[in-house]
């Protein structure tokens, strides 16, 4: 990549990737993008990922801001996954082809990603559970822990929250703005502490 680290090209910079990804396309089933200050739990983004099976269907699915696009748009904080023919669609049909796929680079690489997938007939589905909790969380657990949920989300998704209380599962996929240390914690709290018999 030949643009500077700014926001500001980040649509650019998307589209050299998915580019990219095309190539490989048929050697994978999935693709996931998230930030750089992003945990993700990729076993429990497997799990997810194994029982929806459908990587020659057009999907996304990530966690739905309900602003700036009409039906809203998957938050690239905590990550938005493309099935292999959603991936192909965007970019055989959609990137520098089709005229509601905007070109202009600027941040919001998440907003114009999801206008582009719907663009070319990419159905976007919630990451969320049966009983409606969210899989990718667009915040750090910490903030998700201390602020009242309600005022944390006011007018920005599509359904209000249940309560005003975080209610932790253990099947989330992804946080963001998780600092550099949180990930070693985090790291270290999943995958090797285990508890002891007494």
């Amino acid at each position: 990549m030949t643009e500077p680290e700014v926001r500001s090209h980040l649509w650019v910079k998307m589209r050299k990737i998915l580019r990219e990804l095309y190539h490989v396309a048929d050697d994978y089933d999935y693709f996931y993008k998230a930030d750089d200050d992003t945990y993700a739990f990729v076993s429990n983004l497997r799990q997810f990922l194994a029982a929806e099976d459908e990587p020659s269907e057009p999907v996304m699915w990530g966690y739905r801001w309900m602003r700036l696009c009409p039906g809203g748009y998957f938050s690239g904080g905590s990550g938005y996954v493309l099935t292999r023919e959603a991936l192909k669609r965007i970019v055989e049909r959609a990137i520098d082809r089709h005229p509601d796929c905007p070109t202009t680079d600027e941040d919001k690489e998440d907003v114009k990603m999801c206008l582009c997938g719907r663009a070319v007939g990419v159905r976007l589905e919630d990451g969320r559970l049966e009983n409606g909790r969210d899989l990718f969380y667009p915040y750090s657990a910490k903030t998700m822990a201390q602020e009242n949920m309600k005022t944390l989300y006011f007018g920005l998704w599509g359904s209000d929250p249940k309560s005003s209380v975080l209610d932790f599962d253990p099947s989330h996929i992804s946080f963001h703005y998780i600092e550099n240390n949180e990930m070693y914690i985090f790291e270290f709290l999943t995958y090797y502490l285990r508890p002891i018999e007494f």
